[in-house]
């Protein structure tokens, strides 16, 4: 009788560890069908932007032939006047080049974008391509192409190119065109490890590590680059229980080094945290300058410290297992995330 009962509750142990593991089950499948979901509303979004992007360009050079087309050199600025039309023209060439290997998502009945835009291209080369005289009879010389000032013309490239940039020697950069779509630069990345971030003021401002591991792009490069132009930042957290959390800033610059690199602008955000909003206005810090008494020592990294620290740490110490601790690379929280990257891409609205 005893043996009875002991088999029958032997069976409601097992079957009741059946219904767990079945449960447990259900779960792992819902919150992948949550990342699933938050992954393709994330796709659908960068999307979006890329399509507004292409209309915009495109309106761009429309208007760019217009002005070719149309102008006169009837008073003593034409002179002037030229010289800007060409400067601007060129511009607009060089970076009308993302057009041509963007995703073309029209449906097959309506013009293909992609047609539109090498259009417009070959009308502003031929507008370019002719000599116009000015009131003395003087040929107006033309400008040569630009070179590239950000990673918008290498489109979904990833990889490494340089920049060209006024007042600034030729920098390379770490193009990427799979995080968040085309033409990203990145000006931030820690997957491993493999770079020591307990770096001083000099390196924060030069820039250090590999830009095919982890490596921080330089703050004077940052300074130049989105002062050249407005910017957009991306942020890309992953944490270590497989977790996404990403933040997008639509007006991203910072001071110079007289200012003390401080996080100036940066603008309205879009995603799932908001948490350098709590740096913004504040200068950048390391061991040896910091703008608050030991921020720096007590974070183990440089960064936007505020005086009492209570944002994200993308460049603190690496652990290679989830950690709570104040000095850990962190974003969302205090837990230390797998990996971080930022990204910034000039904004075109």
């Amino acid at each position: 009788m005893d043996l009875m009962i002991t088999f029958v509750l032997l069976g409601l142990l097992l079957g009741a560890i059946e219904a767990q593991d079945m449960s447990l089950d259900q779960l792992q499948v819902q919150l992948q069908s949550q990342r699933d979901l938050e992954e393709k509303l994330v796709w659908l979004q960068l999307k979006l932007s890329e399509d507004l992007y292409k209309d915009k360009l495109i309106k761009s050079l429309k208007e760019a032939n217009e002005l070719l087309v149309n102008k006169n050199c009837t008073n003593e600025r034409c002179n002037e006047s030229e010289l800007n039309l060409q400067h601007q023209i060129a511009q607009l060439q060089s970076t009308a080049e993302i057009l041509k290997i963007m995703v073309d998502n029209n449906n097959n009945n309506q013009p293909s974008p992609s047609n539109i835009i090498e259009n417009q291209l070959q009308l502003c080369r031929s507008q370019l391509m002719k000599p116009s005289a000015n009131p003395i009879g003087e040929t107006t010389p033309r400008i040569e192409i630009a070179k590239p000032t950000s990673c918008i013309p290498f489109g979904y490239y990833t990889g490494i190119k340089t920049l060209h940039l006024p007042g600034i020697s030729p920098f390379r950069v770490m193009c990427d065109g799979q995080t968040a779509g085309p033409g990203w630069t990145l000006i931030q990345r820690r997957i491993d490890g493999s770079e020591d971030f307990y770096r001083n003021w000099a390196d924060y401002r030069n820039g250090f590590g590999n830009m095919d591991k982890e490596f921080f792009l330089g703050l004077e490069n940052i300074y130049h680059l989105t002062n050249y132009q407005r910017y957009e930042l991306y942020t890309f957290i992953e944490a270590f229980n497989g977790s996404i959390h990403w933040a997008r800033h639509n007006n991203f610059y910072i001071g110079s080094e007289v200012e003390k690199y401080k996080l100036k602008s940066l603008g309205e955000v879009n995603g799932t945290t908001n948490m350098l909003s709590k740096h913004l206005n504040f200068e950048f810090s390391t061991y040896d300058r910091n703008s608050f008494e030991n921020m720096s020592y007590v974070n183990h990294g440089g960064f936007w410290y505020t005086e009492k620290y209570q944002g994200c740490n993308p460049n603190g110490r690496y652990y290679k297992t989830a950690v709570n601790r104040t000095d850990d690379l962190h974003w969302q929280d205090s837990s230390s995330n797998k990996a971080i990257r930022m990204l910034i891409r000039p904004y075109m609205g």
